[in-house]
């Protein structure tokens, strides 16, 4: 805004700006942010004009911006405005607001790690739904799914083009988090409709050699063990039953996942093509994904059958009762 502008070209005018108030004043919404698009918006490029002497940087410091701003994408309070649109900018302006105060880089750590927290915990809540009935509130799913996209949105922008953010990121929980996601939300919806915002994320990671490296050893011993689960409790007849499925499922988008990122090229692909007995580990990655994606399509098919023949019975007349004696 008009504030942020005067900032910017004339630093000058931080004193005032202070004296009357308005530092007081911003670390209050930072507290009770509005929920209105156009504040959540302009508050990091603020936050950056105030950052513009010592005395500013500090109190912005303490007020601890990240865990402020970031909280907004999961609380309950501001989904009904928090759209992809939003969570692209919100991302870019965060980014800005690191770019050129990096001293808020642990606190935006911390805060990512918080917020794939809470993407987490809420995707496992509706699995645990859906174990427990069988189902899920489509509107619930329909608002955790919003959830997981934006925030992903908003951490891939926060990230890009920041190799020390990224180090930190990945070096930290951030790989242990997306490993976790990848798996979670491949039980809820199929690899099309989420695959491309992770690998949004994947793909900033490994543009580092060093991440590079440490993802790749990542998800190859995340789809072996996965693997191992799956060849553990492997019914011959039907190797997609209910047990098996989500199992299969993360295989699936493990192996989604690693299949693009090698595709991309760049250090990931490097790391690939050196990694011991990578000969023998790609063949099998194929052989394992037909299988996969076989039967998770077998299953589904069974359970389409299923619903369909529950349809049809719900839906036949009841025989009329016999006439009493």
């Amino acid at each position: 805004g008009i504030l942020t502008a005067l900032m910017n070209n004339d630093p000058s005018v931080l004193p005032t700006i202070y004296e009357h108030g308005y530092m007081k004043m911003v670390l209050n919404v930072m507290e009770n942010i509005p929920v209105d698009p156009r504040v959540i918006l302009v508050l990091p490029s603020l936050l950056a004009g105030l950052c513009l002497n010592s005395q500013g940087l500090e109190e912005i410091k303490k007020a601890q911006p990240f865990s402020k701003i970031l909280a907004v994408i999961h609380s309950p309070k501001y989904q009904s405005i928090m759209d992809m649109e939003v969570a692209q900018y919100l991302g870019q302006e965060a980014n800005e607001l690191l770019r050129h105060q990096p001293v808020f880089r642990e606190n935006s750590v911390q805060a990512i790690d918080t917020l794939l927290e809470e993407v987490i915990r809420s995707l496992e809540a509706l699995l645990q739904e859906k174990a427990k009935t069988g189902t899920v509130d489509k509107q619930q799913e329909k608002m955790v799914l919003n959830l997981f996209t934006t925030s992903l949105k908003v951490l891939a922008h926060i990230l890009q083009g920041s190799t020390d953010e990224i180090k930190q990121f990945v070096s930290k929980a951030g790989l242990k988090s997306m490993m976790r996601l990848t798996a979670t939300v491949a039980q809820i919806c199929p690899p099309s409709s989420h695959v491309p915002v992770l690998l949004d994320v994947f793909r900033i990671m490994v543009s580092i050699p060093s991440c590079a490296t440490l993802v790749h050893k990542e998800l190859k011993e995340s789809i072996v063990a996965e693997n191992q689960k799956v060849q553990a409790n492997l019914d011959a007849e039907n190797i997609a039953s209910s047990t098996q499925l989500p199992h299969l499922e993360v295989l699936s988008s493990y192996l989604v996942v690693l299949a693009r990122l090698y595709v991309t090229g760049n250090a990931f692909l490097q790391e690939c093509t050196k990694a011991p007995r990578v000969k023998d580990f790609f063949p099998d990655l194929v052989k394992l994904d037909c299988v996969v994606r076989r039967h998770i399509a077998a299953k589904q098919h069974e359970e389409k059958l299923a619903k369909a023949a529950e349809a049809a019975k719900a839906k036949r007349p009841t025989p009329p009762a016999s006439p009493a004696d």
